[in-house]
């Protein structure tokens, strides 16, 4: 009885964090959001792990759906993407693998553009390089053609961009973000 009693929590703590992470960005709501970012956080530190046990039963769809609860600046502090990227780049190894069950080519797409966005609006050279980074290991690991999002971050770390320009590469980003979503 007990262990279905926990198992039955257990479930309930994906919907709860999901309704949570729904709430509205406003002052009032931002102590529920920190505690739904770091339960989001814990469940992926424990869907990450080889050893434990599945608590999500659709992970991608489940994260997916939580990143775009997210504001960018918690996509970005959420995980170390970077290095989860670099150890995405090796699909032969059991981390990439398990990785993969929980984390998919969407979210790394949503954190690349999360991390160009506030490198951007920020003037944060290091938030793109991790995106240039994040970029290519997700061009070299799946093969993806991602030159307009490698283009831009490139863009950004020689800072010889003209602002029609950025703007230009800002909306282009949007709409590609809005087609990835789709699926």
């Amino acid at each position: 009885m007990l262990s279905q009693i926990e198992e039955s929590l257990e479930e309930l703590a994906s919907a709860c964090t999901s309704e949570l992470l729904g709430m509205p960005h406003l002052p009032e709501n931002a102590e529920r959001r920190q505690g739904a970012i770091s339960a989001l956080r814990e469940l992926l530190r424990q869907g990450l792990d080889v050893e434990a046990p599945r608590q999500v039963q659709d992970w991608p769809s489940f994260f997916s759906q939580s990143l775009n609860r997210l504001l960018a600046s918690e996509i970005i502090d959420l995980l170390p993407w970077n290095d989860l990227a670099i150890t995405w780049k090796n699909k032969k190894s059991l981390e990439s693998q398990n990785q993969r069950v929980a984390i998919d080519f969407n979210c790394f797409y949503l954190a690349l553009i999360a991390h160009i966005a506030l490198g951007f609006s920020s003037k944060q050279r290091e938030l793109i390089d991790k995106a240039k980074n994040i970029c290519d290991c997700l061009i070299a690991s799946e093969g993806i053609n991602l030159k307009l999002e490698e283009a831009f971050a490139c863009s950004f770390l020689v800072k010889c961009v003209p602002p029609s320009l950025l703007h230009f590469c800002m909306v282009l980003l949007h709409l590609n973000t809005l087609e990835m979503s789709q699926f």
